[in-house]
């Protein structure tokens, strides 16, 4: 059994890891409230999920994400594993940047254009 200090230690770490996840997670969300509608506009095939299964999804795979980030935090620490953690950072910054790049957004910025 761990020490009571490493459990908490653990514990504040797993903390860490999901808020920083859902932390992204919610830039992205903010951005998608006004992809929504547009989503529902586009000519879809039939077997395209509808809009209402993209909240519950992201959020187990975030989820995912934060556990496995942290799993390797707690294994190897930042100083154990700083590619693997860097990596993870970026591709989270990529992850929570990604609708607001690719949304209906930009097209009405660049409408002068």
């Amino acid at each position: 059994m761990k020490k009571k200090s490493a459990l908490q230690t653990d514990i504040a770490g797993l903390a860490g890891w999901v808020m920083l996840c859902f932390s992204a997670a919610a830039a992205g969300g903010v951005a998608s409230v006004n992809a929504a509608g547009f989503y529902g506009e586009l000519l879809q095939p039939s077997w395209a999920p509808p809009g209402w299964v993209f909240g519950p999804v992201w959020t187990v795979l975030y989820a995912m994400m934060a556990v496995s980030a942290w799993l390797v935090w707690r294994e190897s620490g930042f100083s154990g594993a700083p590619a693997a953690l860097s990596l993870f950072v970026v591709q989270l910054g990529a992850n929570a940047l990604w609708t607001w790049i690719f949304s209906p957004l930009p097209r009405y910025w660049f409408s002068w254009c």
